[in-house]
C-alpha cells in the first residue's frame, strides 16, 4: 500500500463527494439566480399586462362615452338643421325673434361657463354647420337692420 493518500481509492471517493458538494452549491446558486431573474421578468410582464388591460378597459369606457356624445351631437345637429330649414322661409319677425332668443341663450351660457363664445363664431361649429352658421349670421344682421330702422328718424 502506498503512503500517498491522494493515490488511494478513499481519496478518489472523498474528492468525488467534495466535487458533488461544490457542484450542488454551484447549481443551487445558478438555479437561484436564474429563477430570480426569471421570476422578476415574469413579474414585470404580469404587471405590464395588468396595466395594459386596465388601460384598455378605461379606453373602451371613454370610447363608449364619446360614441354616446357623438350620437347626441348628431341628433342636436339634425334638430337645429330642421329649425334652420323652417326659419329660412320665415318672416323678418321670426328671424328677429330667433336672433334675440339665440343672443339671450348664448349670453346666459357664457355667464354660466357652459360656452366660451358664441357657436356661430366658433370655427368648430361653423365648418360642419355652415348653413346654420350662415342663417344665424343672417338672423343677427336682420335684427340689427330692424333695430336700426326702428331707431332711425
Amino acid at each position: 500500500m502506498s503512503d500517498n493518500f491522494w493515490a488511494t481509492q478513499d481519496a478518489a471517493i472523498a474528492m468525488g463527494h467534495a466535487g458533488k458538494a461544490v457542484g450542488r452549491r454551484q447549481g443551487q446558486e445558478e438555479g437561484y439566480q436564474d429563477g430570480l431573474a426569471d421570476g422578476f421578468a415574469r413579474g414585470r410582464k404580469y404587471g405590464q399586462d395588468e396595466g395594459v388591460a386596465a388601460m384598455q378597459a378605461q379606453l373602451e369606457a371613454l370610447n363608449q362615452q364619446r360614441n354616446a356624445l357623438q350620437e347626441l351631437s348628431n341628433g342636436l345637429i339634425m334638430a337645429l338643421g330642421a329649425a334652420v330649414d323652417v326659419l329660412k322661409g320665415g318672416s323678418t319677425d321670426d328671424k328677429v325673434r330667433f336672433a334675440q332668443s339665440y343672443i339671450n341663450r348664448v349670453d346666459q351660457a357664457i355667464r354660466k361657463g357652459q360656452l366660451r363664445h358664441a357657436p356661430h363664431l366658433d370655427p368648430n361649429f361653423a365648418k360642419p354647420m355652415a348653413l346654420s352658421a350662415a342663417f344665424i349670421h343672417d338672423a343677427l344682421e336682420t335684427t340689427l337692420r330692424v333695430h336700426d330702422n326702428e331707431i332711425a328718424p
